[in-house]
């Protein structure tokens, strides 16, 4: 009887300390957005409930957070002509709260919903709209939705690597031909967009707002969040003088940190890295758009590490392919996205030569002992890790 209660009282105080996180939002489709050539176009999305007046739509919707363990409360409301749902990508929730239409709910016009889950384990996770996603999800009706350690905010993960400060990119594309006026957009699959994003900017924009602008300090750590909800493959390529390491992956902590000078997210993918540097750092980090079927360039933006200029370059600059390996960590061969013009030289981590190789796509690295080296190509130093 003595543990019964004992187990009880245990059970009673932890509902007692157990935080709930509550959200009141609208689901909306009359937003207007501003591109980066100073055009407006139309965009849907969520916004957080006014007590009073209203709050416009903005691009993405707003980034909600919990911390591990919450009890997470969503109400939302439709004045809007269409069904909405909100699926919470990533995120271990029950049937009914996952926001798939056939087999959860749609909020009709008029509606009213309440979602309700526990945060999961710390991560990066994404919400939209489940309705006709195509179409619902370009329009804007996205978000990030960041879960915190109890250890707190600074941190990846409980017991993780901590940081002094941390950003958030959640890349996607639009095209403008259907944000114009939807009805003319043409067939879902025909969706071939216009403008790629990044926090729903692009170009100039990222260095017109000061938020999006890394600040690294020397021998600081920063944590960078990169979520992924467009349709392409988004390429993140890192200053040579930065070093990037990969601590999660898709809100699930990874049994080995991975060193990275590119790392590509595929749709719907999402990582936590830690940035930092051994020097003072003025520079930008590439992020490239593929297409999925041919990996065809289709964009470049660039975000600023501790720099508020955009980078003023010409269009062929623009798209130069820069060399990049992949996999990254490798166990028998790397593959290097073009013909080097020169032998590649291979470097351990002490600075002593270990290689060199004839200009070639595939390099056996088989032989080398695990640990981090560089690659010397074409002027380039990329370092990878042979596993």
């Amino acid at each position: 009887m003595r543990v019964i209660i004992s187990i009880l009282f245990i059970l009673a105080a932890a509902n007692c300390f157990a935080q709930k996180v509550y959200y009141e939002l609208d689901m909306k489709m009359d937003g207007t957005h501003k591109l980066y050539t100073d055009e407006i176009t139309n965009i849907w999305g969520f916004s957080f409930r006014a007590k009073e007046g209203e709050i416009p739509l903005t691009l993405p919707s707003p980034t909600l957070t919990a911390t591990e363990g919450d009890t997470v409360v969503v109400m939302v409301v439709n004045p809007s002509n269409e069904g909405h749902t909100i699926h919470w990508h990533g995120l271990d929730v029950d049937q009914a709260n996952d926001g798939v239409p056939h087999t959860s709910q749609y909020v009709l016009h008029g509606d009213t919903f309440t979602y309700r889950f526990i945060a999961p384990h710390a991560g990066n996770y994404i919400y939209h709209c489940h309705v006709t996603t195509t179409l619902h999800l370009m329009m804007g009706m996205y978000g990030s939705f960041i879960v915190y350690p109890k250890q707190g905010n600074n941190f990846l993960y409980e017991n993780g690597p901590s940081y002094e400060k941390d950003y958030a990119f959640l890349g996607s594309e639009l095209d403008k031909s259907w944000t114009d006026d939807f009805k003319e957009g043409g067939a879902l699959n025909e969706f071939s967009p216009t403008h790629f994003l990044l926090n729903g900017l692009e170009k100039n924009q990222l260095f017109d707002d000061s938020t999006q602008i890394i600040q690294l300090e020397k021998g600081k750590r920063v944590g960078l969040r990169l979520l992924n909800i467009g349709f392409s493959i988004h390429r993140y390529t890192f200053p040579s003088d930065v070093t990037a390491l990969v601590y999660t992956s898709d809100g699930r902590k990874l049994p080995k940190p991975f060193l990275v000078n590119t790392l590509e997210l595929y749709p719907g993918e999402r990582y936590g890295i830690i940035l930092s540097s051994s020097k003072n750092v003025t520079d930008y980090i590439e992020v490239d758009y593929l297409d999925m079927y041919n990996k065809a360039q289709q964009s470049r933006n660039y975000i600023g590490i501790n720099s508020e200029n955009f980078p003023l370059l010409s269009s062929e600059k623009l798209f130069e392919p820069k060399p990049f390996i992949s996999p990254n960590p490798a166990s028998d061969f790397i593959r290097l996205n073009e013909l080097p013009s020169n032998n590649v030289m291979i470097y351990d981590s002490k600075g002593k030569l270990v290689d060199e190789v004839s200009p070639q796509i595939n390099i056996d690295v088989s032989r080398l002992k695990s640990g981090l080296y560089f690659l010397w190509v074409d002027g380039q130093k990329l370092p990878f890790v042979k596993s």
